[in-house]
C-alpha cells in the first residue's frame, strides 16, 4: 500500500515546483516511518535536489529517531549534496556515530 502512494507522489513530484516535490518527498517518507520503512523514507528525501530539500532539521530528527547512521555514513557525499547544514549536524551532534575513518 505505501508503494503505490509513493509511487503516486513520485509521478506527481516529476511535474512539480521544487516546493511541490519537497512536500511530497516529505509526505512520501513520513508513510514509510509509519510503515516502519526509515531507510526508504531517508532515501526520498535524499532523492531530492538541493533546490527541493526539505529543512535540515527534518533530515536531522529522521536520521536521529529511526537510528539510521549507518546508512548516512554510507552515502555522506549524498546528504552534503541535499543539505550541508543538515550534514554538519548530524556529523557534530552525533560524532560517536560516525568515526572518522568511516566516513
Amino acid at each position: 500500500r505505501v508503494e503505490r502512494r509513493v509511487q503516486r507522489g513520485a509521478a506527481l513530484r516529476d511535474a512539480a515546483t521544487a516546493s511541490d516535490r519537497a512536500a511530497v518527498a516529505e509526505a512520501a517518507a513520513e508513510l514509510y516511518v509509519l510503515d516502519g520503512q526509515g531507510e526508504k523514507a531517508l532515501r526520498a528525501l535524499l532523492d531530492l535536489d538541493r533546490a527541493a530539500a526539505v529543512a535540515p532539521s527534518v533530515l536531522v530528527d529522521l536520521v536521529a529517531s529511526n537510528e539510521l547512521f549507518d546508512v548516512v555514513s554510507n552515502d555522506v557525499a549524498r546528504l552534503v549534496r541535499v543539505s550541508r547544514e543538515a550534514a554538519g549536524e548530524l556529523l557534530s551532534q552525533h560524532e560517536n556515530a560516525f568515526p572518522l575513518d568511516d566516513v
